[in-house]
């Protein structure tokens, strides 16, 4: 098996160094197969990548969802959307969990909540034991396309400071229900976030940056004032990412091509 992924891996590379273009879905992934393979970022246009904004919109905080995690309504909530498994740990639940004791001790009723499933989840319980912060940390597993949305909508502040992430749609989805959101500084969120115009690029490896950044962001005390803009957020996103600007640049590529 391991002579078989070689062999897929130098036949992708090759290709990419036999491509007269290579279209890539942002600056961040650009500039690592520009870097990483030693090719010219000329030969590599982007296409940014699209989300159905139908499907996330601003909306009140669902109460079935309060009353299935015994949530209050005007509890803090802070959320992520991700795999669960050994090999995503670069998106950056660690280090929330890991901040969660400082967190707590200006928010005290603070709640993390973790949606997903995947093979790390018995990793990820048995630090949220060992940092005594179990009454902090909410499992909710997988959910549906159909709930999807309304898990954006009830929390206050969507976080995912990864260091690896090739774009993550989340981000977009999680702007298009108004959301104020965290992504690290060193990956594809750099484009999702638009550089700091649309949320917070934080250091993923900085426990205190993060958590400092989300207390300022649920006290209403970080100068970024889109953040505290549902609407605006909703539209910037939707005006940079959705569905017509994504046709728009498609049919640009393709005359460029």
């Amino acid at each position: 098996m391991a002579g078989l992924i070689g062999i897929c891996c130098k036949s992708k590379i090759h290709g990419l160094k036999s491509a007269q273009k290579i279209v890539s879905i942002g600056e961040y992934t650009r500039d690592r197969i520009a870097r990483e393979q030693n090719i010219s970022p000329d030969r590599i246009p982007l296409l940014p990548v699209t989300f159905d904004a139908r499907q996330f919109t601003v909306s009140s905080k669902p109460q079935y969802l309060l009353d299935r995690h015994q949530l209050n309504p005007d509890q803090p909530i802070i959320l992520t959307v991700t795999r669960l498994a050994s090999g995503d740990r670069y998106k950056g639940y660690d280090q929330i969990i890991q901040a969660l004791p400082a967190i707590r001790r200006q928010i005290p009723n603070i709640c993390y909540l973790l949606v997903g499933k995947g093979d790390d989840r018995d990793r990820i319980e048995a630090m949220v034991d060992d940092l005594d912060v179990r009454d902090c940390v909410t499992f909710a597993g997988f959910v549906p396309d159909d709930e999807l949305a309304d898990y954006y909508n009830l929390c206050d502040l969507f976080a995912m400071p990864s260091k690896g992430e090739g774009f993550g749609i989340v981000y977009l989805e999680a702007l298009a229900c108004g959301k104020p959101t965290i992504g690290g500084n060193q990956d594809g969120a750099i484009d999702a976030l638009c550089n700091g115009e649309l949320g917070v690029l934080v250091n993923p490896d900085s426990i205190e940056e993060i958590g400092e950044t989300i207390v300022q962001i649920l006290m209403n005390k970080h100068s970024l004032s889109i953040l505290y803009k549902p609407e605006m957020l909703r539209q910037k996103a939707i005006k940079k990412y959705g569905f017509e600007q994504f046709k728009q640049n498609l049919s640009c590529l393709f005359q460029k091509l």
